[in-house]
């Protein structure tokens, strides 16, 4: 492999590392909005 091969390999896996950590901080965010609502709702009752 080349520097330029291995240069562009590097930068997929950080983009992709990235692109996985926002999706998880979404995840948890809707996460927890979900148990919010389900709280309001159950006091709405």
């Amino acid at each position: 492999l080349g520097v330029l091969a291995l240069r562009r390999i590097a930068g997929v896996n950080v983009f992709n590392y990235n692109q996985l950590k926002s999706i998880n901080e979404n995840k948890s965010i809707l996460q927890t909005n979900i148990e919010l609502a389900q709280h309001q709702i159950i006091r709405a009752r």
